[in-house]
């Protein structure tokens, strides 16, 4: 909660990609958790290129997406 006049945030919704750029869908859906700040994703497949968005939820909803984040998955060298 960023002042008085605003809601709490509720929890946030995290989505990604497939890693083909094709549409997003919800890999983490933290309502009720708001204390939630991280999160792991398994099974992603090296040399992908992955996209993320971030919303925060309270009483009314979902905020606005954030920027799509895109990250490739590496191994160790």
């Amino acid at each position: 909660m960023s002042s008085d006049t605003e809601l709490p945030v509720i929890g946030y919704v995290l989505k990604m990609d497939d890693g083909y750029g094709g549409d997003f869908s919800i890999i983490y859906n933290g309502k009720n958790y708001p204390n939630v700040l991280r999160y792991t994703i398994t099974g992603l497949t090296t040399s992908l290129p992955y996209r993320f968005t971030l919303s925060a939820l309270n009483f009314n909803g979902f905020s606005d997406e954030s920027d799509i984040a895109s990250f490739i998955i590496c191994v160790k060298p």
